[in-house]
């Protein structure tokens, strides 16, 4: 959903934002509200895709650990950052979040 895809393909980024939601209520009978980018990237184009498909919250990925303040005023609720989680072993997690919790600057 990259600024990149959108311009090879326009209605293929259009259909990454909408088609899992259309299946998702089609079996639920919900529409989602959550989206969580396809490979974590998105430019403007797919965040524009994603709030034209009716989603309240986009979630990008990042490398690293990143502490999300939900109440945050500032937050961009269409690239909200996540962590992908396979590329971390349990044992460097446990240390990113020790390393966090002992700091204590990373979280109020």
């Amino acid at each position: 959903m990259t600024s990149q895809a959108f311009k090879k393909a326009p209605s293929k980024v259009m259909a990454e934002a909408t088609r899992p939601g259309f299946s998702i209520y089609r079996m639920t009978g919900k529409h989602p509200i959550l989206f969580a980018y396809p490979f974590g990237a998105a430019g403007p184009e797919g965040k524009s895709a994603v709030q034209k498909a009716g989603y309240a919250w986009a979630f990008a990925a990042g490398s690293k650990i990143t502490p999300v303040r939900f109440d945050d005023p500032s937050l961009d609720h269409y690239y909200v950052p996540r962590t992908i989680v396979y590329r971390w072993n349990i044992a460097s997690i446990f240390r990113s979040l020790s390393a966090r919790r002992s700091s204590r600057s990373a979280f109020p």
